[in-house]
């Protein structure tokens, strides 16, 4: 499947999902908004970018891939909370209520198709060629610095998109880490 479409599947869960939750959780409308721009303003540039130079790519391995994000983001999620004994992901109490939970995929879309999908559509197009990988990498732990208010604990999700960059490129598809990082966020929240 071509990653155009593959994205314009997710974003159509994420438009499903923005739905809904502006229905049952008006609370997260404001951030839910963001996510869902954001991953909407991902999908339009891949499916320009990918119009010239079309990224083919098996989809058999979802599930696995997803499983694999999973694992690493839990770990490295894991790992990072004894080394400094805090859950480094923001919990908001009321999101696990009823459709809340669905939050946590837009979050998962947004960030993922920004991180992973535009420099897979990129990657042809820029001088830096793979180095774009770098630049997205860096970016992804640079806009998680609200969160975790602290340059040290921006390690953890360079980490963990180090690992989840290279199961995209192993497993050739966005979906999968998406699926694993809301996994991730959901099993977080719901121990905090």
């Amino acid at each position: 499947m071509r990653l155009g479409i593959e994205v314009i599947l997710l974003l159509v869960a994420g438009i499903v999902t923005y739905a809904t939750l502006s229905v049952y959780e008006p609370l997260l409308a404001e951030a839910s908004t963001f996510y869902l721009l954001l991953a909407v303003s991902c999908t339009l540039a891949i499916i320009l970018l990918e119009h010239s130079f079309p990224v083919d790519k098996p989809n058999m391995w979802i599930i696995e891939a997803a499983a694999w994000s999973f694992i690493n983001m839990m770990l490295v999620a894991t790992i990072f909370s004894f080394t400094y004994r805090v859950f480094t992901i923001i919990s908001y109490a009321y999101v696990m209520i009823t459709f809340g939970g669905l939050y946590y995929l837009l979050v998962a879309l947004g960030e993922d198709l920004m991180t992973y999908g535009l420099p897979l559509a990129l990657e042809k197009r820029t001088p830096i060629g793979k180095g774009i990988y770098l630049v997205f990498l860096g970016l992804f732990a640079g806009l998680h610095y609200p969160a975790y208010k602290s340059l040290h604990m921006l390690l953890q999700p360079f980490v963990a998109a180090c690992i989840n960059m290279y199961i995209v490129k192993k497993y050739r598809n966005v979906a999968g880490v998406v699926i694993g990082h809301f996994l991730t966020d959901l099993c977080l929240v719901s121990v905090i």
